[in-house]
């Protein structure tokens, strides 16, 4: 019974370290020095531990 419910608590934790690893999302807006929307303008995501890029995106025409 013992090990039983050590599995059981073990599985249980292994899908909560799962969980922790959702997707998210960042909303923004890119603006120049002027505070004039960068229209199409290219942004990307970086890890800041090794510099690689994540996931790259072009802004609207409103700077979104």
């Amino acid at each position: 019974m013992k090990k039983i419910i050590t599995l059981l608590l073990l599985c249980f934790l292994r899908i909560l370290s799962v969980e922790a690893q959702a997707t998210g999302q960042i909303n923004g807006q890119v603006i120049d020095e002027k505070h004039v929307a960068v229209i199409y303008g290219a942004v990307s995501l970086i890890m800041a531990i090794d510099s690689v890029q994540v996931r790259s995106a072009i802004t609207t025409a409103k700077g979104d």
